[in-house]
């Protein structure tokens, strides 16, 4: 029966990725990265066979051969990876969003929002034209998707090697992924749905049709924020009167699912929906909330588990020097781009020149950015299958790169055995003095 199949696979990915997990903290390895490398392993597992018994009969141990096999030694069916990547989708966008605090907003915070938005702007703005010239895309707007996706950040992939210890830098770009989470998940999708709207775009699109399609895309705004606000309100008033320990969470998780199909099915943005439903739940007072919160956050991980796997079984990075050259050069200007906003966005702090290279490098992509290059996958837009390359091979360009600057990070940064949030908020208080 191919349900046992299925079910087969899917249990070998997760013990695959439990084993990756506790390898990763022998080694002092990030996690993901082994993930990632387990898949392209699944991948090209029947290439490897094939090559190595080859190489064998070449040798002359082996006399004959005929392969027989050939592809990924895993496959999962279109439907099911579809459900899984929305699945991840709704709880990673829910989990990022709910840990905004308005009442937490300060110098700290602000600085680390100015630093979201110039990065994004300067990433959306160069990055985008230079994917475009490098790698010959017909629609410019998927350049843009992709350097937006590119403008975000997952500190928590690789500092758990130096988390017993603080500093302001490190606060500072912890509190920056979390506010660029859901922008990258959205804006990405919104693209999408531009694109859709209009029909296939080049970069001599007339003005006047992204004009016609102002309209609703606004009102995908609206009726998608809408949504979330009325269940995110519902939801809070519910957990509130019938607080159950065991139900509460799925009752959360259940929330969040019918907070994207309502909007979904009313013509509104599903993420923007989860966005302002994850917004309402993080900033109201709830019995068990801790509780609630970790119940999704182990959903979460195991979701983290097989997307990175599955981002590395699907997506077949062509391993040319074409290619590998042309990514490499567009990551290092990817670099550049981010030293040139780190600049720009942190002017008047006080911040020292190596600080500001630290906070360019340790720039590590998580799985926000997995889960939507797994939802693209199967996408029929030319140009697609590039992007999806580009997405996973920067991927795995930074955060091997983060984990190499992390390896160095008193060169950069003071450590110190910081545990107080106050304490941390202080001393970055002066720097911006």
């Amino acid at each position: 029966m191919e349900s046992i199949s299925y079910l087969t696979y899917l249990g070998v990915v997760v013990l695959l990725g439990l084993a990756c997990s506790v390898i990763s903290k022998k080694i002092a390895v990030p996690n993901i990265l082994l993930l990632i490398f387990t898949g392209i392993f699944l991948n090209k597992f029947w290439d490897i066979i094939n090559g190595g018994v080859f190489f064998f009969q070449k040798l002359g141990f082996i006399k004959s051969y005929t392969p027989y096999l050939s592809g990924p030694l895993i496959f999962f069916p279109p439907l099911f990876i579809a459900i899984l990547a929305l699945l991840a989708l709704v709880m990673i966008v829910f989990e990022s969003t709910s840990k905004f605090k308005y009442k937490d907003l300060d110098d700290f915070s602000l600085s680390a929002l100015k630093l979201t938005i110039v990065f994004f702007a300067v990433n959306f703005a160069i990055l985008s034209i230079l994917t475009n010239l490098l790698f010959g895309l017909e629609n410019i707007f998927l350049a843009g998707l992709f350097a937006a996706l590119m403008s975000g950040t997952a500190s928590d992939v690789v500092m758990s090697m130096i988390k017993e210890t603080k500093n302001e830098v490190i606060k500072l770009l912890e509190i920056e992924s979390i506010f660029n989470t859901p922008l990258i998940v959205i804006i990405p999708f919104l693209i999408l749905e531009l694109i859709s709207n209009i029909g296939f775009l080049s970069s001599s699109i007339i003005i006047s049709k992204l004009i016609e399609q102002l309209i609703p895309f606004l009102q995908q705004f609206i009726t998608g924020i809408g949504a979330g606000v009325v269940i995110g309100l519902a939801a809070v008033k519910i957990l509130r009167e019938q607080h159950s320990h065991v139900l509460s969470p799925l009752a959360l998780i259940s929330a969040a699912l019918l907070t994207y199909i309502l909007a979904e099915n009313l013509g509104g943005n599903g993420v923007l929906a989860v966005t302002a439903m994850g917004f309402i739940f993080g900033n109201m007072a709830l019995k068990d909330k801790g509780h609630i919160q970790e119940f999704s956050k182990i959903f979460s991980i195991f979701l983290e588990l097989v997307v990175f796997i599955l981002i590395g079984l699907l997506i077949d990075v062509p391993m040319t020097f074409s290619f590998l050259s042309k990514s490499f050069v567009l990551f290092l200007i990817f670099l550049l781009i981010r030293l040139i906003a780190v600049e720009v966005a942190l002017l008047k702090n006080n911040y020292t020149f190596k600080e500001k290279l630290f906070m360019s490098l340790v720039v590590p992509k998580g799985i926000a950015t997995a889960v939507v290059a797994v939802s693209l996958i199967g996408n029929q837009l030319s140009g697609m299958e590039t992007i999806l390359d580009l997405t996973l091979i920067f991927i795995v360009y930074s955060i091997v790169l983060a984990s190499g600057v992390l390896k160095f990070s008193k060169f950069f940064i003071n450590l110190k055995l910081v545990d107080d949030r106050d304490t941390v908020r202080k001393s970055v208080f002066k720097k911006s003095k």
